[in-house]
């Protein structure tokens, strides 16, 4: 997720998102440090002490969010105002399901919340603060359209100009008479795929690849976490989750290897620990970890490799015994999961260390 900045009147506040699609969080922190810099976290839960507070976020997930939980909402709502009520986001979050606001740790780390109820909490600070933000967010905004339009345009123009110098340049030295129409059409699509090699990095086919395995898993991933566990992770269970494809199946081998099953597809304790969705990011990491343990072993901060180091890395690991379709199922299926995951909970400890760690700090006996 890109991380970008606003300036405020000379402060600058984090943005992370697609602030393009309206889909876009902004820094509660930041925004809290105009009227609080040393503690900004007790200006954030001030703030969601209040009565009206509450009742805005209940309204802004009943609107957006199909697994906000009301009932909890209902009695934070009932003890809002109250003067011993206090809450915050992490508690907001955890217990009735919240998107709107999210909790980030690490080097951008800090509360977010969606724009609409940023610039609500930015109104709580100041009106004036307010407008300075909304300011510069729509000069962001309109920078980022821009950006993304020319670097498109750009690009599609190249992509044309040079599709039909390439086209014309394969009809004369490529194509010869002795060429059936079939063998014409895949020399004119191979050289098509060069040209997408050289301005985008990947084939037509690569892209879409890439794209479907990416939203499969993340699409998974979520319809799990939303979901009562089951007693077995059954071909019957996903296909209640609206997942019927017999290649869905595998996915049960994959929550096999990331320890969230058992011998007997049975949900683990992680698995459990996977529905906390304040945890989600943290689990998948070290499952991650655990089920890639020899790509780890090879570098360190796997995470951080491209998608073609993996699949360098992985045709190493493999000895060139997969073939390069499989070794591309590998690697998007890596890069998909690793987009999941919380990286900051690693710190250099074997996966089980950190695992153990984990459950000791949010689930103490």
């Amino acid at each position: 997720m890109k991380n970008m900045k606003i300036d405020a009147n000379g402060t600058e506040i984090r943005v992370m998102g697609d602030v393009v699609n309206e889909d876009a969080y902004i820094s509660l922190t930041d925004i809290a440090k105009y009227k609080n810099p040393d503690n900004a976290f007790i200006v954030v839960a001030n703030w969601m002490r209040n009565h009206s507070t509450i009742s805005f976020l209940g309204l802004w997930e009943q609107i957006h969010n199909p697994n906000f939980k009301p009932i909890e909402f209902d009695r934070f709502k009932a003890e809002s105002g109250d003067n011993a009520f206090t809450l915050t986001p992490q508690q907001w979050i955890k217990a009735t399901d919240a998107i709107g606001i999210v909790s980030k740790s690490g080097r951008y780390g800090g509360t977010y919340a969606h724009t609409d109820i940023a610039f609500e909490f930015a109104s709580w600070i100041s009106p004036e603060f307010k407008l300075y933000i909304i300011k510069d967010y729509q000069r962001l905004k309109k920078d980022e359209a821009d950006r993304l339009a020319i670097g498109w345009d750009v690009k599609r123009e190249l992509s044309k100009i040079n599709y039909r110098i390439h086209t014309d340049a394969v009809k004369e030295f490529l194509i010869t008479p002795t060429l059936s129409p079939q063998e014409m059409a895949y020399t004119y699509a191979s050289e098509a795929d060069i040209l997408n090699m050289a301005l985008f990095g990947k084939t037509a086919a690569q892209w879409r690849s890439e794209k479907e395995m990416k939203g499969k898993i993340h699409s998974i991933i979520n319809s799990v976490i939303s979901a009562k566990a089951p007693e077995r992770f059954t071909n019957k269970f996903l296909e209640d989750l609206g997942f019927k494809s017999s290649n869905d199946r595998l996915y049960i081998g994959l929550f096999k290897a990331l320890g969230l099953l058992d011998e007997n597809n049975s949900p683990t304790s992680r698995y459990h620990q996977l529905l906390d969705q304040a945890e989600t990011g943290k689990v998948l990491a070290v499952g991650i970890q655990e089920a890639y343990e020899d790509l780890f072993a090879l570098r360190k901060d796997a995470q951080q490799l491209s998608l073609d180091e993996v699949k360098g890395k992985l045709k190493t690991l493999t000895q060139g015994q997969k073939s390069d379709n499989i070794i591309n199922l590998m690697a998007n299926t890596f890069k998909a999961l690793c987009e999941l995951a919380d990286w900051s909970v690693l710190t250099g400890t074997s996966p089980q260390e950190t695992y153990t760690t984990l459950c000791a700090v949010n689930y103490p006996i």
